[in-house]
């Protein structure tokens, strides 16, 4: 198993931004609609998206979390 890991505190989270790039196919065409989610940081792919997605930001999620709570 091992994919989950336990954690304390949300300091011990590794924070990055992400951004939603264009796809496009091996003659450079544009991809409709098919964009990549990527860190803004090392520009490392972590998932496809549509083009209504709009990524959020930790630093977004947690704002809502502690308003939530």
């Amino acid at each position: 198993m091992g994919f989950f890991t336990e954690i304390k505190t949300l300091d011990q989270i590794n924070r990055f931004d992400v951004e939603k790039v264009q796809v496009y196919d091996a003659n450079r065409n544009e991809v409709p609609g098919a964009f990549s989610l990527q860190r803004t940081d090392t520009g490392q792919h972590l998932g496809m998206v549509g083009k209504s997605y709009r990524p959020i930001q930790l630093e977004e999620m947690l704002d809502v979390l502690n308003t939530a709570s």
